[in-house]
């Protein structure tokens, strides 16, 4: 598998890119430019920020987890990562559609419910530091991880 470039059109089967400008702005002046609205999301209950440091290894999807309720947040702080997504079939019981995306420092995306992901896989360097956000009690209440019955190599 190669990784595709981030963009609206190409990650829109899983959410929402967030770091994308829109042109014309809503307001804007010499001074700034402003995009309204970008995405909406509910977080009911409250929502939580987390740190997640995606640490350097082989770039082999082995594994894949997913929130059914919840929409996430992912924010790349730090280093160019690979980050894995896949939809499920219509009937909810098998990840189809798997893409790598080289997703850059500064980029972020909003992962619809139900989006398939994996821990971001740094691009040359040590580790990557993503902002994971997300409701309160996620990983506790709302978080399925199954294994892939064929790994994938990225090439």
């Amino acid at each position: 598998m190669k990784p595709e470039k981030l963009t609206q059109e190409t990650f829109a089967p899983y959410g929402t890119v967030l770091s994308e400008r829109r042109e014309p702005c809503d307001a804007g002046n010499e001074q700034f430019a402003f995009n309204a609205d970008v995405a909406l999301f509910e977080i009911p209950g409250g929502g939580t920020v987390g740190i997640l440091e995606g640490k350097q290894r082989e770039v082999i999807l082995k594994c894949m987890e997913r929130h059914v309720k919840t929409p996430e947040i992912l924010f790349q702080m730090s280093g160019d990562a690979i980050l894995f997504v896949g939809r499920s079939d219509d009937h909810g019981t098998e990840i189809k559609a798997i893409n790598a995306f080289l997703f850059k420092q500064g980029q972020s995306v909003l992962m619809a419910p139900g989006t398939w992901h994996w821990v971001p896989y740094p691009v040359d360097a040590k580790s990557c530091v993503t902002q994971v956000i997300f409701n309160r009690g996620t990983s506790d209440s709302d978080c399925e991880i199954v294994e892939l019955p064929e790994f994938i190599r990225l090439i």
